[in-house]
This record gives structure tokens, sequence and C-alpha cells, in this order.
């Protein structure tokens, strides 16, 4: 699993789902034309999510879930960010369309020309630019509440939220982001998981136990721990954030079966300061991770 930028194409020839689409992807943000760009983009979108949906089924997720769902969420799947509100769908096209648009923005950015160096990185793209935030204030928890609860009043006819409710917005949080994250690597053709569990460890004490929302990615590379939510800050040497990428922890079989079964696991994370010629750790902050129960 690796970060990256654009690429015209994958260099081999595609041999399963993902580096067929891999290599679709390079090709689209090859091309100059804007336009022809957004119409094989809309197009290739429009094909890809039609297999998808055709294998998958609507159902509910919530924290109290006991197993991590596997695989794309069907746009009629509702996700319960509590039961106090009303749930969301992820139902809106143009996020894959920002996905395709994120890895030309990465490659370009970063001189990158392999679309599978790319991954992390428009994926991090994708959900800041989708949602309007590439990370969390101290106000963002607080105005995503706020928005549920405005609108589940008494008397609404809210049944459930559009995913284009959040589109930038600001106020999305892990519930939105990871979900959103699920579909985008199971778009790319990535196994992967969502995880929603009320027992997770973000913070500085390890007793403050919180519901997250995080994703869990299988590949040739290993398996990663994958969250959008908190991820890694760079900071220049005045403080100020200047970027931000998803926070990824590699962990063996033996914790991914714990975490599967209710367990948790412990990673260090390390934010980061760029001194001008690159970038040094921080001091690392223990996070506990744990599975759903």
């Amino acid at each position: 699993m690796t970060e990256g930028g654009p690429e015209r194409s994958v260099e081999s020839e595609p041999v399963n789902d993902r580096e067929r689409v891999l290599f679709e992807i390079g090709q689209i943000v090859g091309v100059e034309d804007d336009e022809e760009r957004a119409k094989r983009a809309d197009a290739f979108v429009g094909s890809r999510l039609e297999k998808l949906i055709s294998e998958s089924a609507p159902r509910m997720l919530s924290l109290l879930q006991t197993s991590a769902y596997e695989g794309f969420i069907h746009p009629e799947s509702e996700i319960k960010r509590n039961f106090i509100v009303p749930p969301f769908r992820l139902n809106d096209p143009e996020l894959y369309d920002t996905l395709i648009e994120s890895f030309r923005s990465v490659g370009k950015a970063l001189g990158k020309t392999n679309i599978r160096e790319m991954v992390m990185a428009a994926l991090g793209r994708t959900i800041g630019e989708y949602f309007g935030n590439y990370f969390a204030t101290e106000n963002t928890e607080a105005e995503n509440r706020t928005f549920y609860l405005d609108q589940a009043t008494v008397g609404s006819e809210k049944d459930f939220f559009d995913l284009k409710d959040f589109k930038g917005k600001g106020f999305a949080v892990c519930a939105e982001k990871a979900a959103a994250a699920e579909n985008i690597l199971s778009f790319l053709g990535f196994e992967t998981k969502l995880l929603m569990t009320s027992n997770c460890r973000l913070g500085t004490d390890e007793k403050d136990t919180t519901g997250h929302a995080y994703n869990v990615l299988k590949s040739e590379n290993g398996i990663f721990i994958i969250d959008v939510t908190n991820p890694i800050i760079f900071e220049n040497e005045s403080g100020k954030i200047y970027s931000a990428t998803p926070a990824s922890y590699k962990i063996n079989e033996e914790e991914y079966a714990g975490l599967m079964s209710g367990g948790e696991v412990a990673v260090t994370h390390f934010d980061a300061v760029w001194n001008g010629k690159s970038a040094e750790k921080k001091p690392g902050v223990k996070r506990i991770y744990g599975g759903p129960k």
C-alpha cells in the first residue's frame, strides 16, 4: 500500500479486478481535454457502480453491529451514526468522479507517474475535497451533531440523509468518512472492511473509550488499519498544518484475527514537521483500535 500520483497507464497488463480499475483510471487521468476526460470518467464510474451495486444488497450498519462490514456498501444501505437521528446513504456517484480527479491532481502535485502509488494520497484528497474537511477541528464533532439533531426534530419527515447533504459542509466525521472510504477502496478493487465500534481509544487517556469508524485493508503488501478521519498531519516549522494523509498502520495476521473477534490492536501514530528539506516525525502517540463486539 503506497501513496502516489498520476499515471497514463499501469505498466503491466491488468491481471485482476483492481489492476483493471487502476489501468482504466490511469487512461482517464491522462486525457488533457477536460470535457473528454469528464465524459470518460462518467461512463467508467457508471459502469463500475452498476457492477458493484448488482453484487451487493441494502442493509443497516451501525455501531451496534457485531462484525465488520466487508466490501462495497449498496447505495440504499442505511448507516446510523447513532439511534437518535436518521441514517445516511452512500448514494452520490459524484464521490467517484471526485476520486478520479483526485488521482490527476495528486499526480501533478507529487510528480508521480504510477497509478498504484497514488492510492492513499488520492483517497485522502477525495475525502477532504468531497466533504470539505481534511481533518477535524475542535468544532467538527459539535457541528456534525448539531446538523443531525436539527434535522431530527419532532415532526420531521426526513427518513435518511443523502450523502450530498454532507458535501462541502466541513463537518463530516468518522461515520461518513470511513463509510465513504470503504466504498472508494472497494471501487478501486481492494479487499477492505468497515469497522464501526464503540471501543477505540485514540486520545491521551487510555480509559477514554470512544465510538469510531475506520477501515481495514488487505493486500499483497500486508494488512493495514486505515483511518481517514484521524490522518497523519504535516506541519511547517511554525506549526501551521500544510498537508494531511490517511493514517495507515500495518498489522499482522494474529492482530487482524483478534480485531475481527472484538479484540484490540495498539499502534503508534506519528505526525510530522517539515523542516524545509524533509519531514521529521513528531513524538509517537499511542492509539488503540477495537474490533466490533
